[in-house]
């Protein structure tokens, strides 16, 4: 694979600072290996993430993992004012919790994560 992985998202959040100082280089959460290749690459707010594949498992995820401080602050309050922003924003980061619902959900969710990465399935 080139050194150069295709970018597939680009974006900016207006709401968050995304500081990209926590990140941390997990193994696979299925294997534990820590070799993968790189597929993707995701920016957001200038905090580039990439989609790797386990080259033991071939489970695909997002690496490095942001850390809890990281996602409090993507998903925070203005996340879920959904109406407010440009549909290709909302298209690009994935703001799609528009039900009542799915936003309690998050909502529960996001302060309660101790680990790093937690959310990334949610």
């Amino acid at each position: 694979m080139s050194s150069n992985p295709p970018r597939i998202l680009d974006a900016h959040v207006p709401w968050a600072s995304l500081n990209p100082d926590g990140f941390s280089n997990l193994p696979c959460p299925f294997c534990g290996s820590f070799a993968y290749e790189t597929k993707a690459s995701i920016v957001i707010n200038w905090s580039e993430f990439f989609v790797v594949q386990c080259t033991a498992c071939r489970l695909t995820r997002r690496n490095p993992m942001p850390d809890n401080a990281f996602l409090m602050d993507l998903y925070a309050e203005p996340y879920f004012e959904v109406r407010k922003y440009p549909a290709a924003l909302i298209d690009q980061v994935g703001v799609a919790d528009t039900d009542e619902v799915d936003q309690r959900r998050r909502r529960e969710l996001t302060p309660a994560s101790e680990t790093p990465g937690l959310l990334a399935s949610v």
